[in-house]
């Protein structure tokens, strides 16, 4: 099997070139004093940087932690770190399967370096029907994919019948699928039998011979609220399940590590077939040089020093914590809304994890939610005609109750008009 079944015409052409950055990388193993590779300003050793910029900064980061430039594919010991907490967190078995993460300038830049890659005009991407807005600069405008959207839900569970019809209704042998759990804008989460019937199902279109790059957007990742739910990447199931099946982690601090204005993110690959790793490694820092060159030092080190941190995960499940506090309230003062406000016009789509949950309306979403901003001095975001989404993960507790009355009042209110 060869790499070039997978990718777009953009991915065949890329290269890592030979360049500045590439010879600076192999300068600094070999040269202490005399490399004069790198387009950076030192004195006696040392980076040269401006005390005006240097004394906003604690004395934790030493000035080559924020002056220099990255390696293009990120911070060794970060990537290592963010390796080893995939696999911690996936429980992965066999990590010669997963090639090390590269850093990118978040999951955006991650999502559109990864559909520049294995996407193009009238390739077939497959993606549920709730999505991230901002999917259809990436796939509409810059690739021109071929989009196809299958129904997310059957009652309160994935609609796996509408997802396998959407996958046996494309005829091309070269299919992207882009799954995002939790989901935004909805907020849901797989269980594991669905996860499971989802992979089972790829396991055995991919030996009639499909090649599947399967994109999975964890930007939400390890916010899960209840029991029931997949508590692990669908990447987990997918990173050796075929060499037919080549599949994408997209994850990064933005959500997981409450950085949000950091900009890091990752790439991570996995196969069952590996002998193509190499080059597609290359070629994907050679998409990082030619678009954004490296990311963030500063972010990077900021991260890594955090990820080392002994109070690091205790942190982070206090914060989980407090959003579980959130959606759980949340979902109390719906059940109560629903009784008092019965002709909102409001379905509430399933949700049991990450930011957000949304509603189905009856009346347009953009009035309802100008109407909101207007009247009632309450924002939330309208996604098409249908469709409100609330991010609750920003509402306080003593918040919500009036946030969501001001919702399902206004709502019943137009509801009523029409």
């Amino acid at each position: 099997m060869s790499l070039n079944d997978f990718l777009s015409s953009f991915g065949k052409r890329v290269y890592l070139p030979n360049g500045i950055l590439v010879q600076n990388a192999q300068a600094v193993e070999y040269c202490k004093d005399l490399n004069a590779t790198a387009g950076v300003a030192k004195l006696n050793g040392s980076i040269m940087y401006l005390d005006s910029s240097m004394n906003y900064f604690s004395n934790s980061l030493i000035p080559s932690e924020i002056y220099s430039y990255s390696p293009i594919g990120g911070n060794k010991k970060l990537r290592e770190i963010w390796l080893n907490h995939i696999i911690n967190v996936n429980e992965i078995s066999n990590k010669d399967n997963i090639t090390l993460p590269i850093v990118t300038a978040g999951i955006t830049n991650s999502l559109s370096l990864t559909f520049s890659l294995f996407a193009e005009k009238d390739t077939d991407v497959v993606l549920p029907e709730y999505y991230w807005e901002n999917y259809n600069l990436i796939i509409d405008i810059q690739t021109q994919a071929k989009k196809h959207t299958f129904t997310m839900f059957d009652g309160n569970n994935f609609n796996i019948s509408s997802f396998k019809n959407c996958i046996n209704s494309i005829k091309s042998k070269k299919i992207v699928i882009l799954f995002n759990f939790p989901n935004n804008p909805t907020g849901f989460t797989l269980q594991e039998k669905e996860a499971k019937k989802i992979t089972d199902f790829l396991k055995e279109k991919a030996r009639d011979g499909i090649k599947f790059t399967v994109i999975i957007d964890d930007a939400y990742f390890s916010l899960f609220y209840e029991d029931y739910v997949f508590k692990k990447s669908l990447f987990s199931m997918l990173y050796n399940l075929d060499s037919n099946i080549l599949a994408v982690k997209c994850d990064g601090a933005t959500k997981e590590e409450l950085a949000w204005g950091f900009r890091i993110g990752f790439i991570t690959y996995g196969c069952a077939d590996t002998s193509f790793f190499d080059e597609l490694v290359s070629k994907t820092l050679g998409a990082i040089r030619c678009n954004i060159s490296n990311s963030n030092t500063c972010a990077q080190n900021i991260l890594y020093h955090s990820m080392m941190n002994l109070k690091h995960n205790q942190e982070k499940e206090y914060a989980k914590n407090e959003l579980k506090k959130r959606y759980n309230m949340v979902k109390d003062v719906i059940n109560d809304m629903m009784g008092k406000y019965k002709d909102s016009g409001l379905t509430v789509l399933p949700f049991n994890s990450g930011y957000f949950m949304s509603f189905l309306t009856s009346v347009d979403a953009e009035t309802l939610r100008l109407t909101l901003l207007r009247q009632y001095s309450t924002g939330l975001v309208s996604f098409g005609s249908k469709l409100i989404r609330i991010a609750y993960s920003v509402l306080d507790l003593d918040k919500i109750q009036l946030f969501f009355e001001n919702v399902f009042s206004c709502s019943e209110k137009l509801n009523k008009v029409v």
